[in-house]
Parts: C-alpha cells; sequence; structure tokens
C-alpha cells in the first residue's frame, strides 16, 4: 500500500513538473483588453523551433482598432518581443532596412468579445544562439482612445516567461 501510494505521489509530481518545465502563459488584463502570450515549450537546444502565440483578446463590448504588424520576423501582431539573455537585450537577426522591406501595418478592429492570435517562432526574428536562460514578454501598443482625436498609445506588457536554452554540443559556445 505504501509503495503504491508513493508511486502515485511520485507520478503526480513528476506530471506537475513536466507541465512546468515545458510550457508557460503570461497574461496581463488592461483596459477593455486582455493580453497574452504562450510558448508551448521553455526546456529546449539551441537553434530548435521556439513557437510562440500572442492573443488579444476584446473583453468589451464595443468595438476596438488594434495594429497589426506581419511579415517582419521582430514585430509581431500588435507589438514586438522583449528577450533578455545575461542581462543584455536580444537583437533582431536582420536588420533595420531589411525589416522594413518585409514589414506590413495595418489596422485590424475586435469586436466585443473577439480574440486575434498571432503565432511565430522566436527564433526566426531573435538571435538565440548561447545555452542559458532568456526571459521573454510581449509588448503590445493599443489606443487607449481609440479615436482620430483623442488618440494615446500605451504599452501593454505581459509577464515575462523563463526559456531554457542547452547546447545541442554539450558547450556554452554560441552556434555560429
Amino acid at each position: 500500500m505504501k509503495r503504491t501510494l508513493i508511486k502515485c505521489l511520485i507520478f503526480a509530481i513528476a506530471a506537475i513538473a513536466s507541465r512546468a518545465a515545458f510550457a508557460a502563459d503570461a497574461q496581463t488584463n488592461w483596459n477593455w483588453l486582455t493580453f497574452s502570450m504562450n510558448i508551448e515549450k521553455t526546456n529546449l537546444c539551441v537553434g530548435d523551433s521556439i513557437p510562440v502565440s500572442v492573443t488579444v483578446s476584446n473583453v468589451s463590448t464595443q468595438t476596438h482598432m488594434v495594429p497589426w504588424y506581419h511579415g517582419d520576423p521582430c514585430n509581431y501582431g500588435m507589438g514586438h518581443f522583449e528577450i533578455m539573455y545575461d542581462n543584455s537585450s536580444v537583437p533582431c537577426r536582420l536588420s533595420p532596412d531589411s525589416r522594413v522591406k518585409l514589414a506590413h501595418y495595418y489596422l485590424t478592429s475586435l469586436t466585443g468579445g473577439e480574440s486575434k492570435t498571432f503565432e511565430g517562432d522566436l527564433v526566426s526574428g531573435y538571435d538565440m544562439t548561447n545555452s542559458g536562460d532568456y526571459t521573454v514578454r510581449a509588448i503590445g501598443w493599443f489606443d487607449e482612445h481609440d479615436t482620430a482625436t483623442n488618440h494615446h498609445d500605451v504599452a501593454v506588457t505581459t509577464p515575462k516567461i523563463v526559456i531554457s536554452l542547452k547546447s545541442k554540443s554539450g558547450t556554452n559556445s554560441p552556434t555560429r
């Protein structure tokens, strides 16, 4: 009986730990919206894809306009990511000039209760080539008043998520 109880306890702890180690969600609420980021796997190897999704949900009953970026791997949906490694900002892989050529920007509407999700890959945009811990947060720009005459952008950020990258070769040196 004791063994069975111990095995069940170990299994439950392992299941909880694996969920915490491999998936992370961060969410914040502001004014008329909920802004969230999901990273499916947070323990990876350097060079692995790091899929991320960012969702903005209109929790009001009114329609609101939100910016939408497409094509630039460092600007997503309604903003960008702030990625830190060893107390330094991780740069975009592409130059500002090449990013401008790729980017498309437009406004899209969110009716009351509607959500829009952007899905991307952090590695496609950011220089995450060292093993170690990276912190990631999404930063979105939203119009507080939503009218042409009373325009005021506000930066809304999610809490940070930590991503741990291990070297495939067992060293801590850059992979390129």
